[in-house]
């Protein structure tokens, strides 16, 4: 980091630090004028808010490398946003961070225990779900941060901070401590980024994009070409590339179309070279190709290189960089690395290279297993025995489950069918490293020899009969149950599978054995979920990708299946429905308008609970805004007046119409009052309950709206 004079300043800070913050204040008003969202601040409050909103938009923009307008929608900066004051995700890489902004024009900005206490409970609502908590700026990004949240991602904090000042060792505890906690629900903990002054100022002169990369280069074997450009070819060390990893991350991959994937089978067959053979990780890797303005590379086989991007080679980097930090012998292995010298005006050059690069045809390792003489052998005794087809290549069109299934979908049934449970899990967490046929490859004891058409067909129907349990099983279940039911499927054809083993062959395999494994799905998922609540609280999107304790699961589960135990009944919490009818919420409505704890007019939003009224809500409110607002009314029967029609409805009764207007489904009851929140008080049920709490005499908030609650 920049080392920041002190000298004093007539503004409190120091003449750099004065410097730095209006030059980072007119590139945020440059950038951002007309784009940030201020509707909701006050008129002597919003140059404050401008900035601190357009340097949360600054910050999505340097991580995504998204359009100004777009990152400006990404900002959720204002009551209930928990101190998360914008979000930024990339499907394409499953990641997600979660922003923090703090800004002072004299580079002096303050940032309270409170305010990372605060981020920290928002992030707790976020990794149970509790998205209702946030407002109607996240409202956009809700599904995809769920569906992200769902499938195991890589989570970021980002704190940007208008001060030559690093965290406080106070605070940073408090971020370290969250971050773990993330790591409980996924298999990684947060990774937890600062951008103070000094790097805001050197994003911002940069145009908004990542600052320029300058990179020390140390070859162990070099040589160069000045033909149509300066290029410089040969090897670098395995530590060397980790070492640029270290430093700069993934800017190193700005350019790159892809940049890294996370894990990938590709980044796992790279990491088992790395460790296995490392002497020959030159010959199997195609290397890195990168890209600089300017610079060279000297006699001593080391230089230095201006604007230095990596353009292909993103997996291979973050996988050396992984791999050598756990095995730091594995830093000796050879890499081969190309760098083109494009000059200052080289951008059409750059792009052309970039898209070079990128655009090899894909072979999927699906169809160099289909060169496997066995594949060959069961596709025709498929067809030949049983008439069905088999298809072994990606560019074969699948066949209607009725006609056959894929070389894929057998590997995956013949894993979940197997006696070792890490199959299962290999085949949820990666399922192309399945195919590897080495010694210890899991390829060899799934297709093991002699195996016959009617033996895999058998694995595939099983794996098929199974899901469709779990799927009409699945139809009732909400919450943690419903997340279970979706990462836990494959692990739970395994438990039935494993239960079945000893009749395979069976010849009422059609009419009794498949008709029982579909009858016990609901029964076994049910046991899976008490497993899983019981022994642990992580996120079911890792817990099934954890070998170790799916294997405890697996060995709770057939203990109970073996003694007969009774099927554990589902917490109300996660059955719909159930919760709201043993479980109603006492009817806090007539309480707080008899009290007037509100005001005639107060503006209310409507927020569903579950995930699938989200899903259909937000698709419909887009086109009509209005139909989530409603303005509080003290007087009468009914204390909301939607925007929409003018007129008045109890909350339960509003909510309940909202819902059902979404969608052929019908509901019986809504939980009103958590649906309809007062930006920056909670919901209407909070009020409520805060309310009674603060009486004497709460014996009277009884008294019930008829038929709601």
């Amino acid at each position: 980091m920049t080392s920041v004079p002190t000298l004093p300043s007539p503004l409190g800070g120091t003449p750099v630090q004065d410097r730095f913050a209006k030059q980072l204040s007119n590139a945020l008003l440059s950038e951002f004028n007309g784009k940030i969202f201020l509707d909701d601040t006050q008129r002597s409050d919003r140059d404050q808010q401008f900035h601190t909103r357009a340097l949360s938009a600054m910050v999505v923009r340097y991580l995504t490398d998204c359009p100004a307008k777009r990152a400006a929608d990404f900002v959720t900066d204002g009551a209930d946003d928990h101190d998360i004051d914008a979000v930024a995700y990339d499907e394409r890489q499953n990641k997600i961070w979660f922003i923090q902004t703090k800004w002072s024009k004299d580079g002096r900005a303050k940032l309270r225990e409170k305010d990372v206490k605060t981020f920290t409970v928002g992030m707790g609502y976020m990794l149970k779900g509790e998205f209702q908590r946030f407002n109607q700026r996240f409202r956009p990004h809700e599904v995809a941060i769920e569906s992200l949240l769902d499938n195991d991602p890589q989570v970021c904090f980002v704190f940007a901070l208008a001060t030559p000042d690093d965290l406080h060792t106070r605070h940073r505890a408090i971020l370290d401590e969250c971050a773990a906690e993330v790591g409980k629900w996924y298999r990684k903990s947060a990774s937890i980024e600062i951008l103070t002054l000094d790097k805001l100022v050197k994003i911002a002169r940069a145009g908004m994009g990542e600052p320029p990369i300058d990179l020390e280069v140390r070859f162990a074997q070099v040589q160069s070409d000045d033909v149509p450009h300066r290029v410089f070819f040969g090897t670098v060390t395995a530590e060397e590339v980790a070492r640029w990893y270290r430093e700069f991350g993934e800017r190193l991959f700005r350019r790159n179309i892809r940049g890294a994937l996370g894990r990938t089978s590709v980044n796992e067959a790279i990491r088992t070279t790395l460790i296995e053979s490392p002497e020959h990780f030159w010959d199997y890797n195609n290397g890195i190709t990168m890209v600089a303005r300017s610079g060279s590379v000297g006699l001593t086989r080391s230089g230095n290189l201006k604007d230095v991007a990596i353009v292909n080679g993103a997996q291979t980097v973050s996988s050396i960089a992984d791999t050598v930090k756990e095995y730091p012998q594995a830093g000796n292995a050879k890499v081969l690395v190309k760098i083109s010298v494009t000059g200052e005006t080289g951008d059409d050059l750059i792009r052309e290279i970039t898209g070079a690069a990128n655009t090899q045809n894909r072979v999927e390792i699906r169809d160099l297993a289909s060169l496997y003489g066995q594949q060959d052998d069961l596709k025709m005794e498929f067809k030949a025995r049983l008439g069905l087809e088999y298809t072994t290549r990606h560019t074969e069109a699948a066949p209607d489950e009725k006609d056959g299934c894929t070389s894929e979908e057998a590997l995956i049934a013949l894993a979940c069918g197997h006696a070792d449970h890490r199959y299962t899990v290999q085949a949820k967490t990666l399922p192309d490293v399945l195919w590897d046929r080495s010694g210890n490859g899991a390829y060899r004891n799934l297709f093991r020899s002699g195996i016959t058409a009617d033996e895999v067909w058998r694995h595939v129907r099983l794996m098929r009969s199974v899901k469709g349990g779990i799927a009409t099983a699945r139809k009732k279940f909400q919450g943690r149950a419903a997340q279970i039911a979706d990462h836990g499927d494959l692990f739970t054809v395994h438990l039935i599978a494993r239960q079945l083993t000893d009749r395979l062959y069976a010849d009422d395999w059609d009419d009794a054995v498949l008709p029982e494994a579909a009858a016990s799905s609901g029964s076994t998922l049910k046991r899976v979920v008490a497993a899983v609540d019981g022994h642990f609280k992580t996120h079911p999107s890792s817990l099934f990708k954890d070998e170790q304790k799916t294997r405890e699961i697996e060995a709770f589960v057939a203990a109970q299946i073996d003694a007969s135990a009774t099927v554990p009944p589902l917490p109300d919490d996660y059955v719909k429905g159930r919760a709201a009818r043993r479980s109603r919420t006492p009817n806090l409505v007539p309480l707080i308008a008899k009290q007037r704890a509100i005001e005639d007019g107060t503006l209310l939003e409507f927020r569903p609970i579950t995930r699938e009224q989200r899903q259909l809500f937000g698709r419909w409110n887009t086109e009509n805004p209005s139909r989530s607002r409603a303005t509080w009314v003290n007087a009468g029967g009914g204390q909301l007046r939607w925007e929409v029609d003018g007129k008045t409805y109890a909350a339960s009764r509003l909510a309940l119409e909202l819902i059902n207007s979404l969608g052929d489904k019908r509901y019986k009851s809504v939980r009103g009052p958590e649906c309809w929140h007062i930006p920056g008080l909670g919901s209407l049920k909070d009020i409520g309950m805060r309310l009674r709490e603060g009486l004497e005499d709460p014996e009277e908030d009884e008294e019930s709206e008829t038929g709601l609650f």
